[in-house]
């Protein structure tokens, strides 16, 4: 898998897949319009990527039998030291890149609420380091219905799930396909796996990664 890890570092081949044919999704309510933006491989901070990635990886069990890397995408244009923003879109944005493949059971039927907790984790660092900068640039954080300038910089978490498995996932793909409650209730745990089964897209950028899986 090495192969393959270090091809999604590759920042150009990293934003041509991630706007191409393996968009992830993001937290709820994270832009307006609830598209994704496009990446911009120029944005992508590789030390920042690197220790990301080693938090991410602190903050979940080391048993974890999937690949997971976070890659960090900055816009240049941010205020107060990158503690703020004036435009929500702004944000800095952590892509939590999971490369899934074949697994026993029951890692693949628990595997929606293995990738949703590790996605809440990560957001819950994320506001406190957001909140301890901010802090030191002695400016009060405030929780506000509608978010006005200057905005806090606390990074935006977007997902993306890549299956490289030759059997076929057979796991659920949405956190609340593994739940049993009310039928209201399932609205709150609507969170998709955003999985890609790779080997069934036919895409040059696609075939290469599946390439260097492939080749270990």
């Amino acid at each position: 898998m090495k192969k393959a890890i270090a091809l999604l570092k590759d920042n150009s081949f990293f934003a041509d897949l991630l706007n191409g044919p393996c968009k992830p999704t993001h937290e709820p309510r994270a832009y307006k319009e609830g598209a994704v933006l496009p990446i911009n491989p120029d944005w992508i901070d590789d030390d920042m990527s690197e220790r990301l990635t080693k938090v991410y990886h602190d903050l979940i069990p080391g048993e974890m039998p999937f690949e997971t890397l976070v890659r960090v995408v900055k816009n240049p244009d941010v205020l107060m030291n990158g503690v703020a923003v004036d435009d929500g879109k702004k944000r800095t944005r952590y892509i939590v890149v999971m490369v899934v493949n074949d697994t026993e059971f029951p890692y693949d039927l628990n595997f929606p609420l293995i990738q949703c907790m590790g996605i809440v984790s990560l957001a819950s660092w994320e506001m406190t380091r957001a909140v301890i900068a901010a802090s030191k640039e002695y400016a009060r954080v405030q929780l506000v219905e509608s978010p006005t300038p200057p905005i806090l910089n606390n990074a935006i978490i977007e997902w993306v799930s890549l299956y490289v498995g030759k059997k076929g996932f057979t796991g659920p793909t949405n956190l609340k396909e593994t739940a049993i409650m009310k039928e209201g209730s399932l609205d709150d745990l609507d969170t998709d796996t955003n999985l890609y089964d790779l080997r069934s897209i036919d895409d040059p950028l696609v075939k290469r990664l599946l390439e260097a899986v492939d080749i270990g």
